[in-house]
């Protein structure tokens, strides 16, 4: 089962565990960035800089999956505010 909600998109599924089917749920979390830093930084008075990658691909994927389930979601009449 796909949720839609103005959160995001979440999945839902029955999984077995031992003799017992036990509900999962997942959804709304995306890697973006790899980033190194050096934990020190945090506790110093200066900003914090690190050297890191994006990852377009994954952040391209939940935009257009953002945009097909805020389309849906207008057409069964819920109105979220778009961020």
């Amino acid at each position: 089962m796909t949720v839609r909600n103005p959160g995001g998109v979440a999945r839902s599924y029955l999984r077995t565990v031992g003799d017992v089917w036990q509900p999962a749920l997942e959804g709304n979390a995306t890697l973006v960035y790899d980033a190194e830093l050096d934990p020190a930084m945090l506790l110093g008075d200066g900003p914090v800089t690190y050297e890191g990658a994006a990852h377009m691909a994954e952040i391209s994927a939940f935009a257009e999956l953002s945009r097909e389930n805020m389309k849906v979601l207008h057409e069964a009449g819920v109105h979220p505010t778009e961020v």
